[in-house]
């Protein structure tokens, strides 16, 4: 993920890896145009969440958790999964979706 990241972006990644030491990367990114960056507004939130909701499928608890809070501070009504399984389960209960694994009837 992280080498098809840097290419796109016009970068690049370096690995170095010795015996006994461990690897070393080193990622190159292309630097910024900052002349068409503008700042926001601070007083404009970034997002602001309406009737959506969201999935949030993630195993690792602390992080689903803290996704789960930032999701919900902005506004989204916010259903969770800690993996595909659980999120096909409540997906079945929300609206009847199906694994795309699983033949069509």
């Amino acid at each position: 993920m992280v080498f098809g990241f840097a290419k796109q972006s016009g970068g690049s990644v370096e690995v170095r890896s010795e015996e006994g030491r461990g690897a070393t990367f080193r990622i190159y990114l292309p630097k910024a145009d900052t002349s068409v960056l503008q700042p926001l507004a601070h007083d404009e939130p970034l997002v602001q969440g309406g009737n959506e909701t969201i999935l949030c499928v993630e195993d690792d608890r602390k992080i689903r958790d803290y996704v789960t809070t930032e999701l919900r501070n902005l506004g989204y009504k916010v259903l969770v999964a800690a993996d595909a399984a659980e999120a096909l389960a409540i997906g079945r209960t929300r609206g009847g979706v199906r694994s795309a694994c699983s033949p069509t009837s």
